[in-house]
């Protein structure tokens, strides 16, 4: 085995994904360890290395005790990118200005900014920031929003109190972005070609985001491996071409020249398009490439990879908290396993040709199967048109549309320091996006064009499509027998009937409620978290995806507690993609919602799967607007657990149910209003008695909920607390006993879903 002290160090940088925790920065020590046993035990050497770099890199990286410090001073940042915009919030990541010692990486901060300035990349501004920890919702199914901003080295979040602007964008590329900008802003297909130029993807709304997903092209619009390779390859193909016609040379001189000519031209590219990480990353990997090539050395393409790996990883070991990382590794891996196979003999350009568009296909063909297992692990779904539509724009970018953007982006910066603007320079790039750009808009109308898998069948799947590859590969019988046998998990997936248990998910919307019931094949929705307008909704982000990745396509029964936001606004966007049958619900929001059935929230009893929902108040329809106190309350039992579900009902609507005769007791409470002072009254609790309580609640919240009181009050009562602040999603599993699972806990314990940041542990311990 060859470098298996580089096979130990990747290894191990790579399962960190799996620590529980991070190891403080005296593992560093390690380091000594490794020094010593590096000739005789080479794999647990570079393992060792590993784990001393990643506990350093982290610790040095997410270091802000100087900002934390800082109190109410002044300080000095650079923006790096604006990130979103919404209304006049802006989401901005930031760098802060401070000397630097021996230490070349630095972790970023995402501000929220509420102006109207506009901020470019480049410019200096100083800052009064009141930060805060990056602490996101997590949920099954959902974007892992803790886990990507530590991905792109954001370690902490901070309000703007304060702001004024040193000076307008430094240096060449603000300079650069800035003229590029203006000189493309009123042109069709800008927001497409501006990310090709710049690496900068903000322009891309969210419309054209889900359209490049759900035709598998978003990696079209990130400067990555693809961009750099074309690049390469042309400034390759043209430099040695120039110089063969004018010096030719039999030995090696003109084509180490072109070498470093292509190698220095992407590095131009990159820094134009700010080095981000998946550009960073793509630059490594051909780098080494020219390095292995120019020094003679020979490597096997796998040889290659592993020091290509092992370059990313040491560069920034939090890489494999990317899915860029995962599908640029994995597609290299599927290329070098379809194009190192030896190339069967051919005859004449008719069959040359042929051979050619057989293995343009094959590599398409292996690139989707690969590339849609990795979508299906980490996105929990598959883009069912990626196939053809990359079969057809990988070619086309590669041949046309990159190569046009770049000669249009050289003549536009060559002619710059004469004054001239030649927004004319890319007119043929923005013609060159035209298929794209009609086929984004054909994806609104091609069925099927996004599938949810359901948790349950991620692993069965991947187990089913390496069968049946290797059933139609050219391998041995036996091999054969062995790859059918990989087809038997989905089998036994989809024939084994579920478990007679009823579910409990308290999902974490931030400062709102979400529950989720499952009764056998029935689903129950109470209430579905906060909405932002049009840009976003807990009903799309949250709800939607956790119902998708549990097999689900409709929901049984809906109810909306009362009108406030934070519980019926992510009902509209909910509805519009999952058909409803029932919807109990006296609010205004419910009126717009379409439904096959709908109720007025009055004492009833349904009969629910293997349940029955009780509706427990109001007794009267509200007079005007639903608010806290007219809020629907539910009991949802078997006859062994009961849920109440009591939305923000306060103390004065606690005493009319008490005084109802209606029976409160449950095992299992939803605290009303979210565990606030108006609420959880003595005897309401007392009445309960629940066993285990549950506190919907955001992170940081500016209420304080739950309140130090009220958690007291439950606890004094013998009941178990878990807020989802803490805890994630919080999963209760309900037959005879109650299993309790939480995602910080039990459902993904990896160290980038703990709660760290201001106000708590540092990132390391």
């Amino acid at each position: 085995m060859k470098n298996p002290f580089l096979l130990g160090f990747c290894a191990l940088v790579i399962s960190s994904l799996l620590w529980p925790v991070l190891p403080p920065w005296p593992a560093c020590l390690l380091l000594l360890v490794a020094l010593g046993c590096y000739r005789k035990l080479p794999v647990l050497s570079g393992a060792l290395t590993a784990v001393a770099w990643v506990a350093v890199y982290t610790h040095m990286l997410f270091d802000y005790s100087h900002l934390q410090k800082a109190g109410d001073s002044w300080v000095r940042g650079e923006i790096i990118a604006p990130v979103s915009d919404s209304g006049d919030w802006q989401s901005i990541d930031i760098r802060l200005v401070k000397p630097k010692l021996i230490w070349p990486v630095e972790g970023k901060i995402r501000l929220n900014w509420r102006t109207t300035e506009q901020i470019r990349p480049g410019q200096l501004w100083e800052f009064r920031l009141a930060p805060r920890s990056i602490t996101s919702p997590l949920n099954e199914g959902t974007f892992n929003g803790q886990r990507y901003l530590l991905s792109r080295h954001v370690g902490i979040k901070a309000r703007v109190l304060d702001a004024r602007k040193v000076s307008e964008a430094a240096g060449p590329r603000g300079y650069l972005l800035e003229r590029i900008g203006q000189a493309i802003s009123d042109k069709p297909r800008q927001a497409l070609l501006y990310p090709l130029l710049t690496g900068e993807q903000q322009g891309i709304d969210a419309d054209t985001w889900q359209r490049l997903r759900q035709t598998g092209t978003g990696h079209l619009m990130a400067i990555s491996g693809l961009h750099m390779s074309v690049l390469g390859a042309w400034l390759l193909l043209l430099c040695r071409g120039f110089l063969t016609s004018v010096a030719p040379r039999q030995d090696r001189r003109n084509l180490v020249i072109a070498m470093v000519v292509a190698t220095f031209g992407c590095l131009l590219y990159g820094l134009l398009a700010g080095m981000g990480i998946p550009t960073r990353r793509a630059f490594i990997m051909l780098a080494l490439v020219v390095l292995l090539t120019l020094s003679r050395r020979f490597a096997s393409p796998w040889e290659r990879l592993l020091y290509a790996l092992a370059a990313v990883l040491f560069l920034d070991p939090l890489s494999p908290l990317s899915a860029g990382f995962w599908l640029s590794f994995g597609a290299i891996v599927i290329m070098l396993m379809i194009l190192t196979r030896p190339p069967a003999p051919i005859d004449g350009l008719p069959g040359r040709l042929k051979h050619y568009l057989w293995s343009l296909v094959r590599l398409q063909l292996a690139l989707s199967i690969g590339l849609g297992g990795l979508q299906l692990v980490l996105f929990g779904g598959v883009s069912v048109h990626s196939l053809w539509i990359n079969l057809l724009m990988v070619p086309w970018f590669s041949l046309v549309a990159i190569p046009l953007a770049l000669a249009g982006l050289l003549f536009f910066i060559l002619l710059l320091p004469f004054g001239i603007s030649a927004d004319w320079a890319f007119t043929p790039a923005l013609a060159a996006l035209l298929p794209l750009d009609g086929l984004l808009q054909l994806s609104d109308r091609l069925p099927g064009a996004w599938v949810s898998v359901p948790e349950q069948l991620i692993a069965p799947l991947c187990f089913a499509t390496a069968g049946a590859v290797l059933l139609f590969s050219p391998v041995g019988r036996a091999v054969k027998w062995v790859s059918a046998s990989l087809l038997l998990p989905l089998l036994l997936a989809v024939s084994l009937k579920g478990t007679p248990q009823w579910q409990v998910h308290l999902l974490d919307v931030g400062q709102g409620l979400a529950v989720v019931v499952f009764s056998q094949d029935k689903t129950l929705v109470y209430d579905t978290g906060l909405a932002f307008g049009e840009s976003f909704s807990h009903g799309e982000r949250t709800l939607l995806p956790f119902l998708r990745t549990k097999g689900r396509e409709q929901i049984d029964m809906l109810v909306l507690s009362h009108e406030d936001k934070d519980h019926a606004g992510g009902a509209a966007a909910l509805a519009k993609t999952m058909p409803i049958t029932l919807l109990i619900s006296d609010t205004r929001a419910g009126e717009s919602i379409a439904a096959k059935q709908r109720m007025p929230c009055r004492p009833r009893v349904f009969a629910f799967g293997q349940l029955l929902v009780e509706v427990l108040s109001p007794t009267a329809a509200p007079s005007g607007r639903v608010g806290n106190n007219a809020s629907c309350v539910i009991a949802v039992g078997d006859g062994r657990s009961r849920l109440l579900l009591p939305g923000d009902i306060e103390a004065s609507a606690e005493a009319l149910l008490l005084s109802s005769g209606a029976s409160l007791a449950a095992n299992v409470l939803v605290a009303p209003h979210h565990g606030s002072l108006t609420s959880s009254t003595p005897a309401f609790i007392a009445r309960v008695a629940p066993a285990i309580t549950l506190f919907a609640a955001g992170a940081n919240n500016r209420y304080g909920f739950p309140k130090d009181a009220v958690l007291q009050r439950y606890l004094s009562q013998g009941s178990q607390a878990l807020t989802v602040a803490d805890t994630g999603q919080i999963s209760l599993y309900l037959n005879d006993e109650i299993t309790v699972k939480t995602y910080r806990g039990s459902l993904a314990p990896f160290w980038y879903n703990r709660v760290f940041g201001v106000g708590h542990r540092p990132i390391t311990e």
